[in-house]
């Protein structure tokens, strides 16, 4: 658009030029013809002294004309990069757009995926004191479950099932801990964690913590709210 709009200028520029020089050329040659001397002609020739003034008025309208046609192209390059400007900000605003759902979309998946190990682990710590059995020795009963849970912890509390129980739970908190989660996300998994532990689960919890002067063990339980 812009170069046929100088293109256009250009010729009809020209045209006025050349229509100036013919009427010059005209006129030299009726004066050359309709005079008899080259005094004569140089006294006519100063009545038109003027037209070098008028060329060269018709030289800075040229520049004029020129300049006026350069300040609308770039004007018209000015536009054309702020279309383009705009454009980018508006690619670069979709692509961060994107790239926020993606991060969304990883951040949900790997709150499933420990949401997943950790039902998964307290299945197991489940199981562990689903299949305990006891006895107790003033009367002979069976005991399982929590019940028998309890008897075994305060009857041995070096029992290698035990142990294995103890293992699976702590070692459940400290994923919590160490996963690539923010806040909210642990705080609901540690939810997860309590609302699946037994009053008597908890108590012994603390209890093997404390007298096993871990306190790091401790502070994992107070933190989660177990």
């Amino acid at each position: 658009m812009s170069e046929n709009k100088q293109d256009k200028g250009f010729w009809t520029f020209g045209r006025i030029i050349m229509g100036f020089i013919l009427i010059y050329t005209v006129g030299a040659i009726w004066l050359y013809k309709s005079t008899n001397t080259w005094e004569d002609r140089g006294s006519f020739g100063d009545m038109f002294g003027s037209l070098n003034a008028l060329f060269s008025a018709l030289a800075l309208g040229a520049v004029i004309y020129t300049t006026n046609l350069q300040r609308q192209d770039l004007k018209l390059q000015k536009e054309m990069q702020e279309t383009q400007l705009k454009e980018l900000k508006a690619q670069a605003k979709s692509s961060e757009k994107s790239a926020e759902q993606l991060e969304e979309q990883q951040r949900l998946l790997n709150f499933q995926i420990a949401q997943e190990t950790v039902l998964n682990f307290i299945n197991l710590k489940n199981k562990i004191i689903q299949d305990l059995q006891a006895s107790k020795s003033s009367n002979r009963i069976n005991t399982d479950g929590y019940e028998a849970f309890t008897d075994v912890y305060n009857r041995d509390k070096t029992n290698p099932v035990l142990k294995k129980y103890f293992q699976i739970y702590f070692y459940t908190l400290q994923y919590i801990t160490d996963s690539k989660l923010d806040d909210k996300q642990k705080t609901i998994l540690g939810d997860i964690l309590s609302i699946n532990t037994h009053e008597m689960e908890s108590a012994i919890l603390y209890d093997h913590s404390e007298k096993n002067n871990n306190q790091h063990r401790s502070l994992l339980l107070t933190k989660y709210k177990i």
